[in-house]
């Protein structure tokens, strides 16, 4: 069996679609860690007299 009929029996797409998946879930945990501290800092910034 050659690298030619595995992809054949596997498309790009289905092997594309979970690294895909993994990097939108990499990409939010990103961005909610950004604007959480943001709005943490925001927050205790307010509460201070």
């Amino acid at each position: 069996m050659s690298a030619a009929n595995i992809f054949d029996v596997f498309p790009m797409g289905i092997l594309l679609f979970p690294a895909l998946y993994a990097a939108v879930k990499i990409a939010a945990g990103v961005l909610v860690l950004y604007f959480g501290k943001r709005y943490v800092k925001k927050r205790m910034g307010e509460e201070k007299p």
